[in-house]
């Protein structure tokens, strides 16, 4: 038996508890094996039969690499034949540490949802782990995104923790947007509407918020949609009709002679920002949202999720939106400091706010993290050792493209404004991930991108934008936001390899051979191209030109069938494993292997250049994964593949 002892009241302390005396239980097969109690004083040192958890305050242990307790999470692990103690810098990192014990063992978890987890035997009484890590950066986590219902979001928050992923954030005041794509099922073609309405939503965000204070997660929030909820608007769903107060529409900005909602939609409106008055009600709103919400650690204030819609009225044009924006944000800094809130800010460089400020800058940086969406850089190498020159700002006429060269000297041109902590918002698991149906040349890349986003551009992380439902075939891109930004000496391969073989046992090689083929069968690379194939001359490298009218893609694509074919018996033969999470992952693979050919016929008709065919293709796979879609719920989801589809078929 083992006696778990603590003294914090902290709620994550006390599931640090909880889940430590869970996973004794689970690995020695006892139930009770393991006691919990809460004590007023940490003894000096535990007991035979002990483990305590605290802070690495309560046992002695040098905090000199902790700046700040709420960014740097240091864990401190020492447990020899179930004796020794489990420490943090923070709540979280007491978390982390209770499952960095059990990953010593063999356990691992793999996915969100259920059969998610795999566990094995151990007597802890024979078991000896010592850790010491401070993560290496400071952001690892995830946004909200997609179609996910509250089952699903409360899934990734909980998994997010044990796999080193330290913050979650829930866009927009509600994010109903996203969440009734689920409950109304758009882009099933078998699901009923189970719409529950704006303020369900909302009960279930609050519900949402515990779960993530249970975990101790850094908990973002807000970011686009708040611009017209002075006013009682609130963004919903898109192409919803809004009944506006002349008072808000007044107050939005002028574009194209017109004041209101821009492209009818409270997510994509700005405000006449040069209007002193509208931007104090801007500002009054939100120190009101902190007060309602003073457990949000970091409040995102963006701007509107659109370009063009700009105010064109005498007060805004003299200035660049970059100018007013900084102007609002450090009106928001001294309005917090006022009300002695500590809450911190990130603001973003993404759309016209790209560019720089020609005049304003930060007053309090210390209040300030500076966050940038790369968000066109998808698919290509963050390549520092191309220069270029800022490209020219014009208002309401937004460039078509800006390559990575010119994003890169134009988030430079931010630090005279403003020099302090940042981070990508990236958007790699997005949907791009489909453009890969192996899922290994993106693991790689993504990897990849974690490292150059750190090591050679500085960022201290990534914050990935995305559904808590992408784990088809596998979770491994989602896991690598966590593992690999916890701990950048990992290398890909250990991580890919743990990774497999916790989730299809000790034929994982295969498995990984297996979508290594599928990955070059489908070739990423002609699936990511956008331009016409008629620009490209397929004598040349055949593998990277994009697929639509492409003989050689439609020899490669014929071949994914009976390759998929091929390997089906071993995956057959794993379905019964005894391991459930073995054999839950097979399963996965068994309707991801029929998602590969229906996804073959598709591309397969486009290379060929037979419309009739690839819609009737399209079709076919979209009536299969609308089927399937309550069968693989925390893995695949139907929303965002028909977004990526119809983007690729057009």
């Amino acid at each position: 038996m083992i006696n778990i002892l603590y003294t914090s009241s902290h709620v994550t302390v006390e599931y640090a508890a909880k889940e430590l005396k869970k996973y004794l239980d689970q690995v020695t097969g006892t139930l009770g094996f393991a006691k919990i109690r809460k004590v007023d004083v940490l003894p000096e040192k535990a007991n035979d039969g002990e483990i305590l958890l605290g802070y690495l305050s309560d046992f002695g242990l040098s905090a000199d690499e902790v700046e700040d307790p709420m960014l740097d999470d240091v864990i401190d692990v020492k447990i020899e034949k179930g004796t020794g103690y489990i420490a943090g810098s923070n709540e979280r990192s007491i978390l982390f540490g209770v499952y960095d014990y059990f990953k010593s063992m063999g356990c691992l978890w793999v996915r969100p949802g259920p059969y998610g987890e795999h566990i094995v035997s151990c007597d802890p009484h024979a078991h000896v782990f010592t850790y010491h890590h401070k993560a290496d950066v400071r952001f690892r986590g995830e946004c909200l995104e997609g179609s996910p219902n509250y089952e699903h979001i409360r899934a990734t928050i909980v998994f997010a923790p044990k796999v080193h992923m330290n913050l979650f954030m829930m866009e927009n005041i509600v994010p109903y947007n996203y969440m009734s794509r689920w409950y109304r099922h758009s882009g099933n073609r078998f699901l009923p509407n189970e719409d529950i309405g704006y303020e369900g939503c909302k009960g279930l965000i609050e519900r949402l918020e515990k779960d993530l204070e249970m975990v101790g997660l850094q908990f973002h929030a807000l970011g686009h949609g708040y611009i017209t909820a002075p006013w009682g608007v609130y963004h919903k769903i898109s192409g919803q009709p809004y009944e506006t107060p002349k008072e808000m529409d007044e107050a939005m900005a002028l574009v194209k002679g017109k004041r209101g909602l821009y492209a009818s939609s409270p997510f994509f409106t700005q405000f006449c920002m040069g209007n002193e008055k509208v931007m104090d009600i801007e500002v009054d709103w939100l120190i009101n949202y902190v007060k309602q919400k003073p457990y949000i650690n970091f409040l995102h204030v963006w701007l509107g999720d659109a370009v063009n819609g700009h105010c064109e009225c005498p007060l805004c044009t003299p200035h660049h939106p970059s100018d007013l924006y900084v102007k609002m944000l450090n009106k928001l800094d001294e309005r917090l400091t006022a009300e002695g809130l500590d809450t911190k800010v990130i603001f973003i460089s993404y759309t016209d706010t790209m560019w720089a400020p020609e005049h304003e800058v930060i007053n309090n940086p210390k209040r300030f993290i500076f966050c940038t969406a790369i968000n066109s850089m998808i698919g290509v190498d963050y390549d520092t050792s191309i220069k270029a020159d800022t490209p020219k700002w014009e208002r309401n006429n937004f460039p078509k493209s800006i390559d990575f060269p010119q994003k890169r000297k134009m988030m430079m041109d931010w630090e005279k404004a403003f020099k302090g902590e940042n981070f990508v918002y990236g958007y790699h698991n997005y949907t791009e991930h489909f453009s890969d149906p192996g899922s290994m040349e993106f693991c790689s890349w993504y990897y990849r991108q974690l490292h150059q986003a750190v090591e050679d551009l500085h960022f201290g992380g990534m914050m990935s934008d995305q559904t808590p439902r992408t784990a088809f075939p596998t979770a491994l891109g989602t896991i690598l936001t966590g593992e690999v930004q916890f701990d950048m000496k990992r290398s890909y391969e250990d991580i890919r390899d743990t990774y497999f073989e916790g989730t299809y046992g000790k034929d994982f090689r295969s498995v990984i051979e297996y979508l290594e083929g599928l990955t070059k069968l489908f070739s990423p690379e002609c699936l990511r191209q956008e331009a016409s194939a008629d620009l490209y001359d397929y004598e040349d490298n055949n593998d990277k030109k994009y697929f639509k009218n492409n003989p050689a893609a439609a020899e490669r694509f014929a071949k994914v069938a009976p390759y998929v074919d091929a390997y089906l018996p071993e995956i057959k033969k794993n379905l019964t494993l005894t391991d459930a999470v073995h054999a839950r992952s097979y399963k996965i693979l068994e309707y991801h292997a029929e998602y590969s050919k229906l996804l073959a016929e598709v591309f397969m008709a486009g290379a060929k250049g037979d419309k009739d065919a690839e819609n009737a293709a399209k079709d076919a796979i979209l009536d299969r994964m609308s089927l399937l879609e309550p069968a693989i719920q925390y893995e695949f989801e139907i929303a965002l593949f028909l977004q990526w589809i119809n983007g690729k078929t057009r």
